[in-house]
């Protein structure tokens, strides 16, 4: 599982950006979590729908 970034509120694009390099860096499946009350941010469809070519991201 992954979490957006904890401390800092990111937007929609730094969001995807997150995202993508850790899926870059990494073989494992990936499943990204989505918790806005904890994180303060809503990963959004249309952030889930820029990561689609990510194949690493599962769900």
């Amino acid at each position: 599982m992954v979490l957006p970034a904890m401390v800092y509120v990111p937007k929609p694009h730094e969001l995807v950006a997150h995202f993508r390099e850790i899926s870059k860096a990494t073989d494992l499946p990936i499943i990204i979590y989505n918790n806005p009350t904890s994180y303060r941010v809503n990963v959004e469809l249309d952030v889930l729908a820029e990561l689609e070519d990510c194949k690493t991201i599962v769900g």
